[in-house]
């Protein structure tokens, strides 16, 4: 039976111009739709984007609880190919554990551009998602934004507990690639995100090797950045970075 996916959840790709493409990747138990603001900047830019959905999110915890790191990396990587055989550059945005992705893609395809969001370093500040939630109480950590909060499409209870190993491998693996990134890099985080470590952003600027990079705190977001308060500095300041 085809996965049931959430309104507003799918995969969403165009090809606007041959010359520009943006990779957008989601995080841990999101889905496209966290990019809606950036997409619409994309459109804006004519730029094609391609935000794919990863196996078993945006669908259910039950759905997510079949998959695993292996899964949502390798569609990460396949949309980067596939993305890179319509567009002479491809630039990637990550989130969360899809900026972890990001790095891993950076550092195999050398893309011209990364922009790293929200990106996670520290393992233990994610112990606390893996309970049973209510959908109220998950959603108000993520996005400060009481609209856009109301607006997103999250899954109706907790991550799947199971999941935790997943997403430890990811950051850890990580980590450890993150002296090999070079790429010219934009890294994001919001000085009230209760999702992530405070140092977050810190630990990457440090440990990567790029000769162009800059880290911008932001003051007004949670953990989502793209869809909260912030959302329109954010953008501003990736497509000054994507077209300079």
């Amino acid at each position: 039976m085809p996965e049931r996916i959430l309104p507003g959840a799918q995969a969403v790709v165009k090809f606007n111009n041959k010359m520009f493409g943006v990779l957008l990747l989601h995080g841990f138990a999101g889905n496209p739709s966290e990019y809606k603001y950036l997409i619409q900047r994309c459109e804006d830019e004519k730029f094609s984007y391609y935000a794919p959905r990863y196996p078993g999110h945006g669908t259910s915890a039950d759905n997510m609880d079949l998959t695993a790191a292996h899964d949502w990396s390798v569609c990460a990587r396949e949309a980067y190919i596939e993305l890179s055989s319509h567009c002479d550059r491809v630039y990637v945005i990550g989130h969360s554990i899809g900026a972890c992705f990001a790095v891993n893609i950076a550092n195999e395809f050398n893309p011209e551009k990364t922009v790293l969001i929200s990106m996670p370093v520290d393992t233990n500040a994610y112990n606390s998602q893996f309970i049973k939630n209510r959908k109220s109480e998950m959603k108000t950590r993520y996005i400060n934004d009481p609209e856009e909060s109301l607006k997103y499409t999250g899954y109706n209870s907790g991550i799947p507990a199971k999941k935790q190993t997943d997403l430890i491998k990811i950051i850890r693996q990580t980590l450890k690639s993150l002296p090999n990134f070079h790429t010219d890099v934009l890294i994001f985080q919001s000085v009230h995100d209760e999702i992530i470590s405070h140092d977050s952003a810190d630990l990457v600027y440090d440990s990567i090797i790029s000769i162009r990079k800059q880290k911008i705190m932001l003051e007004n977001s949670a953990h989502i950045i793209m869809l909260d308060y912030d959302r329109d500095v954010l953008a501003d300041r990736i497509f000054s970075f994507l077209k300079d």
